[in-house]
């Protein structure tokens, strides 16, 4: 019931409620956090994440997110590992991956975001 609530109060532009789903969706999208990368792969980074903008293509190869010069520039922790692999598990494979938004965070053990 709380998910039902958070889903109708949360919703930014649409909401699509689906009474009968399919047993099995052609595609899915995933939305992963800051939870399921690893923060600390971003040092050194800095400067290519932060021209990053939404919309932003990526391509994902073996747990990492690659710009178009198809550098690493970020890495899947390992709740987002598990995350994905419990839908590979299920044969679905990752096609695409968009930039939603970046963030910079200070460490408390450093001077620099």
């Amino acid at each position: 019931m709380r998910a039902y609530y958070v889903g109708l109060t949360r919703a930014k532009r649409n909401q699509y409620l689906v009474p009968n789903p399919p047993a099995e969706y052609l595609s899915i999208s995933i939305a992963l956090n800051m939870r399921d990368v690893w923060l600390d792969f971003y040092k050194g980074r800095k400067d290519m994440v932060l021209r990053l903008i939404s919309g932003d293509c990526l391509q994902y190869q073996d747990g990492y997110l690659l710009n178009e010069q198809g550098t690493n520039i970020a890495a899947l922790s390992a709740s987002g590992k598990d995350k994905l692999k419990a839908w590979t598990d299920k044969g679905y494979e990752v096609t695409s991956a968009k930039v939603s938004y970046t963030l910079a965070w200070k460490p408390k053990d450093s001077e620099t975001e």
